[in-house]
C-alpha cells in the first residue's frame, strides 16, 4: 500500500507469518499487552487496521477511538477480501 498510513495487522504472529500486507506492523489482538502496545502509537498519525475477515479489526477500531486516535480506518472485509495485497 503506498500512502501515508501505517498498516497494523492485528492477527496472531502465526497468521501474520503466513502472509501479510507489505510493511505491516503486527500487534496481536490476543496478546496480554495489546492495549499497552496500541497506546504507545502516535495518536495523530494515519492508521489502517486489518485482521483475517474484519471482526478483530472492528473491535480495535473502537478501542483506538476510545484512546482518542484521530485517523484510523479498517480494511473492509479483512485480508481475506484483499488477497492481492499479501506478501510473505
Amino acid at each position: 500500500m503506498k500512502d501515508d498510513r501505517i498498516v497494523i495487522d492485528v492477527r496472531t504472529k502465526q497468521e501474520y507469518n503466513s502472509g501479510h500486507i507489505k510493511d505491516a506492523i503486527n500487534i496481536d489482538f490476543y496478546s496480554s499487552d495489546f492495549e499497552k502496545q496500541i497506546s504507545k502509537l502516535d495518536k495523530n498519525k494515519n492508521y489502517l487496521i486489518y485482521c483475517m475477515s474484519g471482526g478483530r479489526s472492528s473491535e480495535v477500531l473502537e478501542i483506538m477511538r476510545e484512546m482518542n486516535f484521530k485517523n484510523i480506518s479498517e480494511l473492509e472485509g479483512g485480508i481475506m477480501s484483499h488477497m492481492n495485497l499479501i506478501s510473505k
